[in-house]
């Protein structure tokens, strides 16, 4: 998961997510430990334009090519991939709003917000 989330501009470790995906087909119990990670990872670098986007491309695949499990993976009544995914759109949608700058985000602006934002709509 680590390798997939790198803040360099080169898109996900495809071995990584190849491997996350097929331990979803094998191991469904598997699906709700991907989604605690992907959340403790993002949430520690929501600032991170890269590695955000990285985050969706990563969740869109696994939405994508995993079991229907990893669709309806709910925990306390809550589905757990729209609870990151929301996080995330909000987040991007405070920036939005608020023009705020970051010195160690140099991909942050207004087109790469917007791009998010509405990336993690069409996934929801």
């Amino acid at each position: 998961m680590l390798s997939a989330l790198e803040e360099n501009e080169l898109g996900p470790n495809e071995q990584c997510v190849r491997f996350l995906i097929i331990k979803s087909w094998q191991k469904p119990n598997k699906i709700k430990k991907f989604y605690h990670q992907m959340f403790q990872q993002l949430n520690l670098k929501i600032e991170s334009t890269i590695v955000l986007l990285k985050g969706l491309i990563i969740i869109h695949n696994y939405l994508k090519k995993g079991p229907f499990d990893s669709l309806n993976t709910i925990e306390h009544n809550v589905n757990i991939c729209e609870q990151i995914l929301i996080k995330i759109m909000l987040h991007r949608k405070l920036i939005l709003h608020i023009k705020q700058e970051s010195p160690k985000d140099s991909k942050r602006s207004d087109i790469f917000s917007k791009l998010i934002i509405d990336y993690s709509k069409i996934i929801l």
